[in-house]
């Protein structure tokens, strides 16, 4: 769409949104002075592709009734190489210029949401996601930047990718917002899922490639209430995930007992550190009195018979028993002290390991399907695609690199790990 052309049929248009994949998308005005969003969706050189997203739209519109969570879809049409639809225009964040009010825009500009504001976030959304699975269809792609308010509701938006589970064929969707063993989101279980991971960069503020790693700044009290619905929503099991918005919903609404309010991992260390240091000064208090010379006791001198020289024994000078202190340098780790230390420290930095590795092998994943998609994405061409892909091979070695690092760490007996673990990564902190 040209920039300098203020109409598009019948619509005047006002300010251009976004541009995305195929479409873009303008603040316009309708004939009758309604100001609503205007997506135009090119279709020229696309083949037959853009008709399921066209279908898909149309299902939408005329399948799912009206929600208060759901983007409502004013007018579809079509026109000479593209089709067009008309929906309900996002808050502007902006006082100066038109910002759409995204959940991706709000984390960017604000901050991570509280405990609180995330929870009536996900429950609003969750149902609308129930809406739509009623209505026989799934949404694809719901993560923070499709996420909007319009005159202050939350609404699930952007439903070019909306389909009917039985009949997804077609790739589509965000891959970091995939479960682990999906290369598209193709099931309403996929939603609960994508959902979940919504969950967990509203709470925290970062982005789905660094799950399940927990900010500095985050409250343990607003942790521990959603820790167990994106842990859940978001498992590499998939037997262990919501499968229904019930499941959901109750674990939204179940408080966690104190007992399953589990601490990031930097906490444990924190925790274990503290352990440590009152187990060195009980051991060094019982050792220092364990040193320390024992008091006569007092003894009525009783009159012995003289005995004769051969009953005598020799006297023993009590400064000669020399004692014995803790051993020093390598003789340390044989030391039950030192030997439980490292073994505490050993399991606290194995956990934390495990949260790399798992952060790392999503962050690859998302890398390697970016460039498995790349061939066919628009966006890239020509000397651009080469560059893309040339960066996105990069980051994949690294990360395969570090992985590799990780591994080797991994197979290290307890008392190497501890330091090889302390010199990579607690001393850097």
């Amino acid at each position: 769409m040209n920039p300098q052309q203020k109409r598009y049929g019948d619509y005047e248009l006002l300010d251009f949104c976004a541009e995305g994949g195929f479409g873009e998308v303008w603040r316009a005005r309708g004939f009758d002075g309604r100001v609503v969003a205007l997506k135009i969706v090119g279709t020229q050189y696309r083949g037959d592709t853009w008709k399921s997203e066209l279908k898909g739209i149309q299902t939408y519109q005329q399948t799912v009734p009206a929600h208060p969570n759901l983007l409502q879809i004013f007018h579809v049409g079509e026109a000479e190489n593209c089709f067009y639809y008309t929906m309900e225009l996002a808050d502007s964040l902006s006082e100066t210029g038109y910002c759409a009010d995204t959940l991706a825009e709000r984390l960017k500009r604000k901050g991570r949401l509280n405990a609180d504001e995330t929870l009536k976030l996900v429950g609003s959304l969750l149902s609308g996601v129930e809406a739509l699975h009623a209505s026989g269809l799934i949404h694809r792609d719901i993560k923070p930047a499709n996420i909007l308010w319009v005159k202050g509701v939350p609404k699930l938006a952007d439903v070019g990718l909306v389909r009917d589970p039985a009949h997804t064929v077609s790739r589509g969707g965000t891959p970091a917002f995939f479960p682990p063993e999906s290369s598209s989101s193709s099931s309403s279980a996929d939603d609960f899922y994508a959902l979940s991971m919504v969950a967990y960069c509203a709470l925290t503020g970062f982005g789905p490639e660094r799950f399940p790693e927990i900010p500095t700044g985050l409250p343990l009290s607003e942790y521990a209430i959603l820790r167990n619905v994106f842990m859940r929503g978001c498992s590499s099991k998939a037997e262990e995930r919501f499968h229904s918005a019930n499941e959901f919903r109750e674990m939204l609404t179940v408080p966690i007992p104190p007992s399953r309010k589990i601490l990031p991992a930097r906490h444990w260390i924190y925790a274990a550190a503290a352990l440590f240091l009152l187990l060195a000064a009980t051991l060094g208090f019982i050792w220092f009195f364990s040193r320390a010379p024992k008091q006569p006791q007092f003894q009525p001198k009783l009159e012995q018979p003289p005995k004769s020289a051969a009953e005598t024994p020799p006297e023993v000078n009590a400064d000669d028993d020399e004692q014995t202190p803790l051993p020093a340098g390598d003789m340390k780790k044989e030391h039950p002290f030192f030997k439980r230390k490292t073994q505490a420290l050993n399991d606290a930095y194995r956990a934390m390991l495990l949260g790399r590795k798992t952060g790392l092998q999503n962050e690859l994943k998302s890398v390697l399907q970016r460039l498995e998609m790349l061939p066919n994405d628009k966006m890239f061409s020509g000397e651009n695609r080469e560059k893309k892909t040339a960066d996105l091979n990069r980051q994949a070695e690294v990360l395969r690199h570090q992985l590799k690092e990780l591994d080797r760490l991994e197979k290290l007996p307890a008392d190497e790990f501890v330091a090889e673990y302390e010199r990579l990564f607690v001393k850097k902190q």
